[in-house]
């Protein structure tokens, strides 16, 4: 799947809803709703075997801020399934003045997001970050944020949950697979709480004696 990385939207999947729709699911990146937006469908002609595309729009949307959504494409039963290639070109966001459009970031081949484990999102949401959704990935020209962010290589902090490329790449699947198998294998035993010191014997016959001769005075 081909992306610009300053892309406010992803798509997570796609699935055929009828001979000439196609149910597009997307995921908000913004803090703000997706409202409208705009692209292109590009892939091979299934009757022609050649290069079509087609322009797609709409202009109610509610995406919610950092959630997914879904978007009706028609007119994709002309094209081969395998080679459907779903470009954006325009977003708009709720409360901001200018659109997003294409041009602004670099084109990049990532994987979609791969989401957590449920153990995995409690055990970064908790220590990490709450925003935590999927398995960083590094690539080539830009890396994945746990948040689901895509960011060029020089960015080296997320532009939206903050954490360093660095720390992202420690929640990698591998690294976190690698990191429960140490906490099988080495489990952390609690720490039993330490007795209190008993007191020295003869510190308690002194004030037992100290009593009595109080006593015997009066």
């Amino acid at each position: 799947m081909r992306v610009e990385t300053t892309c406010p939207v992803e798509i997570v999947s796609m699935r055929s809803v009828a001979n000439s729709t196609m149910a597009l699911r997307l995921f908000n990146h913004a803090r703000e709703r997706v409202l409208a937006m705009e692209g292109v469908v590009k892939g091979q002609s299934a009757l022609a075997n050649a290069p079509i595309a087609f322009p797609y729009r709409s202009e109610r949307l509610c995406g919610a801020p950092r959630q997914c959504f879904e978007l009706t494409v028609p007119c994709v039963s002309a094209l081969k399934p395998e080679h459907i290639q779903f470009i954006v070109t325009r977003v708009r966001l709720e409360g901001v003045n200018a659109d997003w459009k294409s041009g602004c970031g670099i084109n990049v081949e990532i994987e979609p997001m791969e989401p957590l484990s449920d153990a995995d999102r409690l055990k970064l949401a908790s220590t990490l970050s709450p925003e935590a959704r999927c398995y960083a990935k590094e690539y080539s020209e830009a890396w994945r944020c746990v948040c689901g962010r895509i960011s060029e290589r020089w960015e080296k902090r997320c532009p939206v949950c903050g954490l360093t490329e660095e720390t992202a790449m420690r929640c990698t699947k591998d690294a976190l697979v690698q990191v429960t198998r140490e906490e099988e294998h080495h489990p952390i035993i609690p720490i039993e709480d330490t007795p209190a010191p008993r007191k020295p014997r003869f510190a308690l016959f002194r004030r037992t004696a100290a009593v009595l001769l109080s006593r015997n005075q009066t």
